[in-house]
């Protein structure tokens, strides 16, 4: 199924109409009606205040999973990726489709980047771990400066980003509940 698709049968279910969503997001009606067609490519910064508005994690758009399954392996050649267009950031899921009540990303984030052009907020809970670099995280215009080996938790109701002040690529472990990314 074609994430237009997707997104169509989630705003639906929820009972809303294209203006809702359109108001919700701050997006227009014609655009939504554009992306539940799949006629245009979508930024990350719009698909996450698509699913923010919808109450729907991100990676739900990208998941076949069958919710009543024993268990799910995510192999590593297979991980869903994504990248920002607006940021020089890849997530990688870890943790295989939807239907969790955690989730597990990888990110990659370039030299000298932000994750996103402007901090952001979701109904979760959020730990992050850098596995190599340097990171800053941004959470409510606070700033907390993790060396590789640190974590930092937060409430993901505060608006965040992350940032690599490093010359190489960062990575971070990202652990987000209930999924939302």
């Amino acid at each position: 199924m074609e994430i237009g698709t997707k997104i169509r049968r989630l705003r639906e279910a929820r009972g809303l109409s294209l203006k809702d969503l359109a108001e919700r997001t701050g997006l227009s009606r014609s655009f939504i009606s554009m992306v539940e067609r799949d006629q245009v490519n979508v930024s990350l910064e719009n698909l996450r205040r698509i699913c923010q508005a919808l109450d729907a994690p991100l990676f739900s758009l990208f998941s076949d999973d069958e919710p009543d399954a024993l268990y799910r392996v995510e192999r590593a050649t297979t991980r869903l990726r994504i990248q920002a267009r607006e940021a020089q950031v890849v997530y990688e899921r870890v943790t295989p489709g939807g239907y969790h009540k955690f989730e597990v990303l990888a990110a990659t984030l370039a030299a000298k980047q932000w994750s996103s052009s402007e901090p952001w907020s979701h109904a979760a809970e959020e730990a992050v771990l850098v596995l190599e670099g340097r990171a800053v995280v941004e959470i409510a215009g606070e700033r907390v400066e993790l060396k590789e080996g640190d974590c930092v938790y937060f409430d993901s109701r505060h608006p965040h980003r992350y940032y690599n002040p490093g010359t190489k690529p960062c990575r971070l472990l990202i652990t987000v509940t209930p999924p939302s990314y």
